[in-house]
């Protein structure tokens, strides 16, 4: 099979010699440099064919990168079971049921937010304004009234997240002595901005991801004058009140069970500027450590890839048992600590659909072939299964799938129906060279299957960098 990257050669005629060729295809009396020609020319026609789907899949990604991509969830449709050849039933009943399934389903409840979800509510009671518990009954029958559950009612009244206070001291002085007494101030404290205001500021900047200019502007319509300058000094604050409480969740996340990690391209000037070391790109790694009792999330923006960051951490570590390590199969995820490493099967998905398109047949049975182990993922969570019931339901319900899963892409390449260096090649390669820690759930109690949860935290620090 002719490799990709080999551009056929094709000969160039003038006009007069390609109306020659006509001619001789007319009249059945071509030469053997007529047939060589041909020959080349069907083949560049196919070598460019294959060029046009390959930067379709890279127009593709660049689309994805500017605009977002679409939702990577299977339609329903696609849930069904289908055969190696992707094929499905397609029996009366079967399309009776992919109809019923079709239409939406209409939701539960009633769509209102129970008072209990209101946790920061403050708690006010309003009493009866005629009677109280002891009294007799207003409509003479005898009885005494008695309390019972009260009603409850909720109201949501805005206000500006600046309560700004004017005191008026008040001030005494003598009319002998001229001596001045002022009124004690030590109940209002002697910090112009409270802990809590501080703690707003550094919320919307870092979890909501305003900037602070923004924010100036945000607090000036509400008569706050409030400078990007002092936001920021009021923010290091709290950084600085809450590093040692960082360092003390470092110690904890260190002896965690299961590690996810993953990091982003981010932009410091301060750490771009005086870096020492040829790497000039800054990044910002999430490793979210689930231990015994909770579930702790590190953030680190600095010259260091995930794999750095999270080898600094493993350094503080006491206990003997290798954590569960999972991220994606860079190598800057790397670490020399000795882990179990798990690699994400969503990694793995989203390879095949990014070349659905192109291969829809293929890519689409792979698809939901993976989906199948998701299912399962579903049920464990469902039952709240512990970590060996959970990897025993996973190798009876979903070895079978992930054998046929390989057994079927392997199929693909020595079959030759795949090209090994096409966008499709690559994506059955990266399965097949990671295939031990893609399947590392069924072998090893509590790892995981995909690396979300990282990702899912990544987006705090992101749309912080996007909304710049």
């Amino acid at each position: 099979m002719q490799k990709e990257e080999e551009k056929p050669k094709v000969k160039e005629l003038t006009e007069a010699e390609l109306e020659a060729l006509y001619r001789r295809i007319e009249a059945n009396k071509l030469t053997k440099e007529d047939a060589d020609l041909i020959k080349s020319t069907i083949k560049f026609s196919l070598w460019i064919q294959n060029k046009f789907k390959e930067a379709g899949i890279t127009l593709s990604k660049l689309k994805n990168l500017l605009f977002g991509s679409k939702n990577e969830k299977s339609d329903k449709k696609n849930d069904e079971d289908g055969d190696s050849d992707g094929n499905k039933g397609n029996n009366e009943e079967d399309s009776k049921n992919l109809e019923k399934s079709s239409k939406p389903k209409k939701a539960k409840g009633h769509g209102k937010m129970s008072y209990e979800a209101y946790k920061g509510a403050r708690n006010e009671s309003i009493k009866h304004e005629f009677h109280k518990a002891g009294d007799e009954c207003p409509l003479d029958c005898e009885g005494r009234l008695y309390n019972i559950e009260p009603g409850i009612i909720m109201r949501i009244y805005g206000q500006s997240e600046a309560d700004v206070v004017k005191y008026e001291v008040e001030k005494l002085r003598c009319s002998s002595c001229l001596h001045v007494f002022s009124a004690d101030t030590e109940k209002i404290g002697d910090e112009k901005y409270d802990e809590e205001f501080k703690a707003i500021l550094a919320t919307k900047k870092y979890f909501a991801g305003m900037p602070l200019y923004r924010q100036e502007q945000y607090f000036k319509m509400q008569g706050v004058p409030l400078s990007d300058s002092t936001q920021w000094d009021l923010i290091e604050e709290v950084g600085d009140a809450g590093h040692p409480i960082f360092q003390c969740l470092e110690k904890l996340a260190a002896n965690g069970k299961i590690v996810y990690q993953d990091d982003t391209k981010y932009k410091i000037l301060n750490l771009v500027k005086e870096s020492d070391s040829e790497r000039s790109g800054v990044y910002t790694t999430n490793l979210t450590i689930e231990t015994d009792k909770n579930t702790i999330v590190l953030y680190y923006t600095k010259n260091k890839h995930a794999g750095e960051n999270l080898e600094e951490l493993l350094k503080l570590r006491t206990v003997k048992d290798k954590i569960i390590k999972m991220s994606d199969a860079l190598s800057s995820n790397n670490v020399k600590t000795e882990t179990i490493e798990c690699n994400c099967l969503v990694h793995a998905r989203r390879k095949f659909v990014e070349i659905k398109d192109y291969w829809p047949k293929e890519a689409s049975y792979v698809i939901q072939l993976i989906q199948k182990i998701y299912k399962n993922e579903k049920e464990v969570k469902k039952e709240e299964m512990n970590d060996a019931e959970r990897m025993l339901y996973h190798q009876k319900h979903s070895l079978p799938i992930m054998v046929e899963y390989k057994r079927y892409i392997e199929g693909l390449l020595i079959k030759n129906k795949i090209e090994p260096n096409s966008s499709f090649g690559a994506a059955i390669n990266y399965s097949l060279n990671h295939w031990e820690n893609l399947t590392r759930f069924l072998s090893v109690p509590g790892a995981p299957i995909d690396n979300n949860e990282a990702e899912r935290k990544l987006k705090i620090p992101i749309r912080g960098h996007v909304l710049r």
